[in-house]
């Protein structure tokens, strides 16, 4: 299989960084000749090294600087990569200035984040270094091939993979995550994973718990898991995005109000999160403009239904009526109507889910997403 060297510098902790840390830890653990640049300290570097991926570091913190460009230039002749590997907006600047003279190595950027223009006479510059464009997202794609300086045929689409077999319900674990947040039975939990960031529509999540009656706040909770948009490490401290942390002391107090204590509970970042999708009946993406979620896929794979807004890449994940329900971005009204609609029908708990599973296990077997991926780096270096 062709040798690649892969790009992601964001000191973040998100979906994206989990998802590209998983990406190339599978790539390794399937006996590739995969490697990593990332930003020195990120927990990025931390979780790849425990793979026992090969990682080289800069100290360049997720920004563009030519020194970087000058080492990965050095790496890839060195160690024969025929392949380099970008994952975030500045990676591509890097992997595409640094193969810029290079005709024999190949040069794909994966794409996870909303598209925006990009014809400008730089841009076009850089652009013109990639040999392929990936995303998870027909509707990305289309995007893509409108605002990005590429052919339509350089544009690819590869599914996130995900590991099928890791997916299971724990009905023991289920059982002690709801005893131990003092979480009956009977009651339904609508949960949120992830970021808290602005933009992920977390006030409107929790503010739409004002809209239930006084009879469904009685059976329902609210749980919220996650931390701040990290703009960086310094030591031991997390330096939060401001924006972010604004949103989070707001939830915060919104949470402790009389008449929300204890139905809508904080938790913090989770290393594992598998047991919370155990603990949850459905998960809720109240995002404005998510491209393509991967806590969504799984959800899915844990058979859960989704709330979804109908903005973006979600609608390709989300189907209406048989997965979950897609609800108006911006308005918490739209999400407590969608939450109401499961309290009062339950047996749509059940029938959702099982459709969702089926739904990713298709789309988004790990095995599927390799094979394509291999496939598409051999056909650009023959």
């Amino acid at each position: 299989m062709p040798a690649s060297l892969h790009i992601m510098t964001s000191t973040s902790w998100g979906g994206l960084e989990l998802y590209v840390t998983t990406l190339i830890s599978t790539m390794a653990r399937s006996g590739e000749h995969v490697a990593a640049y990332v930003s020195e300290g990120s927990k990025a570097e931390e979780a790849l090294r425990a793979n026992g991926v090969t990682v080289y570091t800069t100290k360049g913190a997720g920004h563009f600087s030519l020194p970087d460009v000058a080492a990965i230039r050095r790496i890839v002749r060195k160690e024969k990569f025929q392949i380099v590997h970008s994952h975030t907006r500045v990676d591509v600047w890097l992997g595409s200035l640094a193969l810029m003279f290079d005709r024999k190595r190949r040069h794909i950027n994966s794409v996870y984040m909303v598209v925006v223009p990009k014809k400008d006479p730089l841009h076009r510059l850089v652009y013109s270094r990639v040999d392929a464009i990936i995303s998870s997202s027909r509707l990305t794609n289309l995007k893509i091939a409108t605002h990005y300086p590429v052919k339509p045929e350089r544009i690819h689409l590869i599914r996130y993979g995900r590991d099928i077999s890791f997916y299971y319900r724990d009905a023991a674990v289920r059982q002690e995550l709801r005893q131990r947040l003092c979480i009956g039975d009977d009651e339904v939990i609508f949960g949120m994973i992830g970021r808290i960031d602005e933009q992920k529509g977390i006030r409107e999540f929790a503010s739409s718990f004002t809209a239930l009656t006084d009879a469904e706040k009685a059976r329902t909770r609210y749980v919220i898991i996650g931390e701040p948009t990290i703009l960086r490490t310094e030591g031991d401290k997390l330096i939060f995005e401001p924006k972010a942390l604004e949103v989070s002391n707001w939830l915060k107090t919104f949470a402790a109000q009389k008449e929300n204590e204890g139905r809508i509970i904080l938790l913090d970042f989770q290393k594992d999160v598998l047991p919370y999708y155990t603990m949850i009946d459905v998960l809720v993406l109240a995002s404005y403009a998510e491209m393509y979620s991967l806590s969504v896929i799984d959800a899915m794979c844990m058979c859960l239904p989704v709330i979804g807004t109908d903005s973006e890449g979600t609608p390709e994940q989300v189907q209406d009526g048989r997965t979950g329900f897609l609800v108006e971005p911006k308005s918490a009204k739209a999400i407590g109507c969608a939450v109401s609609k499961y309290l009062e029908n339950p047996k749509l708990l059940s029938e959702h889910g099982e459709a969702a599973a089926e739904w990713a296990h298709r789309e988004h077997a790990f095995e599927k997403t390799l094979d394509n991926i291999q496939t598409l780096y051999t056909s650009l270096l023959n």
